[in-house]
């Protein structure tokens, strides 16, 4: 069975992103502090590595199929 990703506001993930890359603590550390699930810490971690940001996107485009 598959854990639900719980919301994270954009403040609880720029303290997850200071608690790993400022204080160097292992993600799992970071998450416990933070109270955030491992998973989501783990993905908002991965978007901060690849991506350089914290916040969420607050839209999404989408192409329509148009044939």
């Amino acid at each position: 069975m598959v854990k639900q990703y719980q919301k994270v506001t954009n403040e609880l993930r720029k303290e997850l992103i200071r608690l790993i890359h400022v204080e160097g603590n292992s993600i799992k550390t970071a998450a416990e502090i933070a109270n955030i699930p491992y998973p989501n810490a783990k993905a908002i971690n991965s978007t901060f590595v690849s991506e350089e940001r914290t916040s969420k996107k607050n839209y999404r485009y989408r192409e329509k199929n148009v044939d």
